[in-house]
């Protein structure tokens, strides 16, 4: 049987392993696997004839294609032939970029749950040092440092520190800050090192007296053992001699019962007779007394007919009585079914209500849990008062929230020209996407102006903008673009601006946009509110937009990014003051 079931599940096998490896779509290539086989091979070739700005694209491409395929394995192998391309002096890359690719190395690893080496700590360190940013390369300086042992530790360190002291981006004075605090942490892991091996001393020795003390109680328990097993031999034959006295006793006992019972019923048989003579005269008296009360029960009896003849007409009157009552009590009862009924809707209402305030809270505390964090644990003012301005919006945008859910939100509409109100809105992010390297374009006519609370409206674009170059990749780009809206056809007058903000970044997953965008589009603001399915951030721009009579709109492709949109109406045009 068992060679039977072999043979089935081999020849199972050889038909369906074939299926499943020509399986297209695969999760470990982001395209077919001889194009990225021939762009390996390029890329070596490249290498081997030392044209290495080629060898390093063919590697950004092959980095790519594996990013759009969440293949962390094949980003981390091409990312380190980069990395490998600079260290080797073979290519040049700035600063920034190279952070970005150390970055990029770093998830790549940490997704693949890999350990990363002291020296490439370093390497890191090394590369935010020439960045100038100080603390970063102190973070991961220090990171590398405390991860080596104290064989590798002083020559990581004087590399580093040699290193840096060559270098023509890293000011003396920063240098020597940092090899100092870089020394002073050395010393505490030697410190705690020494104190480690002290520690180790201490516990063999505690090893070897809990060894001795052990054998001193397995001594002690053999000993006992011995005088428990005497002590239950001597409790033995106590019990057998007891048993034979209890034995006897009961025999004994057993005599004297039955001596006892033949007394007992002896003297009840002669007790019987006699009691039994005086209670048959008593029976007779007591049966003549009995007769002439029967015959004064009889006439009492033909007087009280009379009486239950008239009662009986009184009740037949009080039953009409009750059953008038009790109609009234079933009509009250239906009644107080009905409250019953609205009682429990009113209760279960505000169980709903109880449960979305909950919800509520709990997406306000997740909000706040960052900026927050940032407040108390940063010593940077800077960002201290960015988290604090960040707690500040967040808190305004809850109270717009609960102010539109009371019923109680006041809109301050005004003639605003869409392309300066976007335009505005955007520029205190340019310098943030362009560092980044995503390219800003803002398409929205200038001729056209609209009737709208510019607060709120602003709010709601800079959310989705910033959200766009949060998703965008370095080279990626963000487009802001306004279409008018016709009243019927093309040639009606224009009646309203219809504001898309697309990226080229990662698409939304299917099951993200099917949890939170879908309700975001479909469901009422008071409805998404209570459900806590996103933040505040887009529970904000949700009641904004329904707060001015219109909606959000979000369109996803694989690979080609996210697009919001929504429309606002048209205003009067107004003289532009600049």
């Amino acid at each position: 049987m068992y060679r039977d079931l072999r043979i089935g599940l081999g020849v199972f096998l050889l038909f369906w392993a074939p299926i499943v490896i020509a399986q297209p779509g695969s999760k470990l290539t982001s395209q077919p696997a001889g194009e990225l086989r021939e762009l390996s091979l390029s890329a070596e070739k490249f290498v081997e004839a030392g044209d290495y700005q080629n060898a390093y694209n063919t590697y950004l491409k092959l980095v790519k294609a594996y990013q759009q395929r969440a293949n962390q394995a094949g980003v981390l192998e091409n990312v380190d032939k980069i990395i490998d391309l600079h260290q080797q002096k073979k290519i040049t890359l700035p600063n920034n970029t190279l952070t970005y690719y150390y970055r990029t190395q770093q998830n790549a690893r940490k997704a693949l749950n890999l350990k990363t080496s002291p020296k490439n700590y370093l390497d890191i360190a090394e590369v935010h040092a020439r960045s100038g940013n100080m603390k970063l390369a102190l973070y991961y300086a220090e990171k590398g440092v405390r991860l080596s042992n104290n064989a590798e530790t002083a020559d990581l360190l004087n590399v580093f520190i040699k290193n840096l002291n060559k270098s023509a981006d890293v000011s003396g004075n920063a240098a020597s800050n940092l090899s100092e605090k870089l020394r002073a942490v050395q010393k505490e892991l030697l410190r705690k090192d020494n104190a480690l091996s002290r520690l180790r001393r201490h516990n063999t020795l505690l090893r070897k007296q809990v060894i001795s003390q052990a054998e001193d109680i397995e001594k002690l328990d053999r000993d006992l053992k011995s005088e428990k097993a005497l002590a239950a031999n001597r409790q033995r034959i106590n019990n057998e001699l007891e048993s034979d006295n209890n034995s006897r006793k009961w025999w004994n006992i057993v005599l004297l019962f039955l001596a006892s019972a033949g007394v007992i019923v002896a003297g009840y048989s002669a007790a019987k007779l006699y009691f039994n003579a005086r209670r048959g005269k008593r029976v007779k008296q007591e049966l003549a007394q009995k007769n002439a009360e029967l015959l004064t029960t009889k006439s009492k009896l033909e007087d009280a007919e009379d009486t239950i003849s008239s009662q009986t007409d009184e009740i037949q009157d009080k039953k009409y009585t009750i059953q008038r009552h009790l109609s009234e009590i079933d009509g009250r009862k239906e009644e107080l079914v009905e409250l019953t009924e609205e009682s429990l809707a009113i209760k279960k209402k505000l169980d709903e209500v109880k449960d979305s305030k909950v919800q509520l809270a709990e997406t306000i505390a997740q909000d706040l849990k960052k900026p927050l964090d940032m407040v108390l644990r940063s010593q940077d003012l800077v960002a201290i008062k960015g988290a604090g301005s960040q707690m500040k919006k967040y808190t305004e945008e809850m109270l717009v929230i609960q102010q539109y859910l009371n019923k109680e939100l006041d809109i301050k509409k005004g003639d605003y020209n869409f392309h300066q109100m976007v335009q505005n809105t955007i520029d205190p992010w340019m310098e943030r996407a362009n560092k980044k390297g995503v390219e800003i374009v803002n398409e929205v006519p200038t001729q056209y102006w609209g009737l709208f609370d510019k607060g709120l409206i602003s709010r709601v674009i800079e959310k989705l903008f910033r959200k766009a170059v949060q998703h965008t990749i370095t080279g990626g780009k963000v487009t802001i673009t306004g279409k008018a809206i016709p009243e019927g056809a093309e040639t009606t007058p224009i009646v309203g601006m219809k504001l898309t903000i697309s990226d080229s970044g990662a698409s939304i997953l299917y099951d993200e946009f099917q949890k939170v965008f879908k309700p975001l589009m479909e469901m009422d603001a008071r409805s998404f509110t209570d459900q806590g399915i996103a933040g505040i951030d887009l529970t904000f721009c949700k009641v904004a937009l329904e707060a001015h009579q219109t909606s959000i709109n979000v369109i996803t492709e694989n690979g080609q990014g996210t697009m919001f949109s929504f429309q606002l109406p048209l205003g009067t045009p107004q003289q532009m003051v600049e």
